[in-house]
C-alpha cells in the first residue's frame, strides 16, 4: 500500500533541500561561525507557495527582483550589519563561501547556474555597516560556471571557492557572492544573494575594470537571464561551454 503525502509536506521537503544560503565564510584555510563574517538575511514566505507555508532565510527571491534593493546582499541583509565582524583577507589567498545549515533546513547548491563574486570598496570617509551596497558600484573577481559542456561548476556543491586577485587595493570591502538559477521562463529565475565584510591586506597596485550596479544591471530579459535551451536550465546539461554570465567581465589583477 502506497502513503499519501499531503501537498504542502512535499513542497516543505523539496523547498528546505533546494534552497540555499551562505553563512559560513572561508578565511586562512578556516570556516567561520554562522554569520560572522556574513550579513545575515532575513526570512521570508514563498508567495508562490501555500499561504501556510513557513518562512525560512533559505528561500530565493524571484525574477524581477533583480530591480529591488534586496539584490544587493539578500533580503534585509543591512540590517545586520553592525553586528557583522570584518574578516582580514591576504590578497593572493583562497576564500570561499559555505551554505547554511540548520537541522532540515539549508543545504547545497541545488538548482544549475552561475556564481559570481563581486567586491566594492568602501568610500573613504564610511564605516563598513554604513554601507548598504546599492549606492556604491561592485566589480567582479571571479565567474564559476561551466566546468566542462555538460557540467556546471557549483551545482550541488556546498561551498563556492576562489582567490583574491594579488593586486586588489587595500581595504575594507563589501563580498558579494550571487548563485542563480536560469530559467526557460520569463520572471522565474531564483536568486540567492548574500554579503561579507572584508579587509583586504596585500600589496596593491591593481585597478580594477568593470562596473556594475545592484540593482541596476541585470534585466530579466538578459539571455543568462532568460535562457531559451533546455540544456542550461536542467538535467542533461548540454551547450553549458557557451554560456556567459551576466555582468562586466572577471578582473583578475
Amino acid at each position: 500500500m502506497f502513503s499519501k503525502v499531503p501537498l504542502t509536506a512535499l513542497l516543505l521537503i523539496q523547498t528546505v533541500f533546494a534552497h540555499w544560503t551562505f553563512s559560513d565564510f572561508l578565511v586562512n584555510d578556516t570556516w567561520s561561525k554562522k554569520w560572522e563574517y556574513i550579513r545575515e538575511v532575513a526570512p521570508e514566505y514563498l508567495q508562490r507557495m501555500e499561504e501556510d507555508f513557513q518562512p525560512s532565510i533559505v528561500n530565493p527571491q524571484f525574477g524581477e527582483a533583480i530591480y529591488e534593493a534586496n539584490i544587493t546582499c539578500g533580503r534585509s541583509a543591512h540590517l545586520s550589519a553592525s553586528k557583522t565582524k570584518t574578516a582580514a583577507v591576504l590578497a593572493g589567498s583562497k576564500v570561499g563561501f559555505r551554505t547554511w545549515r540548520d537541522g532540515f533546513y539549508g543545504g547545497n547548491i541545488f538548482h544549475p547556474g552561475p556564481a559570481q563574486i563581486y567586491l566594492t570598496k568602501i568610500p573613504s570617509g564610511k564605516r563598513i555597516d554604513q554601507v548598504v551596497g546599492d549606492e556604491v558600484s561592485w566589480f567582479k573577481i571571479a565567474s564559476l560556471t561551466a566546468k566542462s559542456d555538460t557540467e556546471w561548476t557549483s551545482y550541488l556543491e556546498n561551498e563556492v571557492n576562489f582567490t583574491i586577485p594579488l593586486t586588489t587595493p587595500p581595504g575594507d570591502y563589501l563580498m558579494r557572492i550571487e548563485t542563480f538559477w536560469p530559467s526557460l521562463y520569463l520572471d522565474s529565475s531564483q536568486w540567492y544573494i548574500n554579503c561579507a565584510h572584508v579587509n583586504i591586506v596585500g600589496q596593491g597596485g591593481g585597478q580594477p575594470t568593470g562596473s556594475a550596479r545592484f540593482p541596476g544591471t541585470y534585466e530579466v530579459l538578459d539571455s543568462s537571464i532568460w535562457v531559451t535551451d533546455d540544456g542550461i536550465y536542467q538535467p542533461p546539461f548540454k551547450g553549458l561551454s557557451k554560456y556567459v554570465a551576466p555582468g562586466p567581465k572577471v578582473w583578475t589583477g
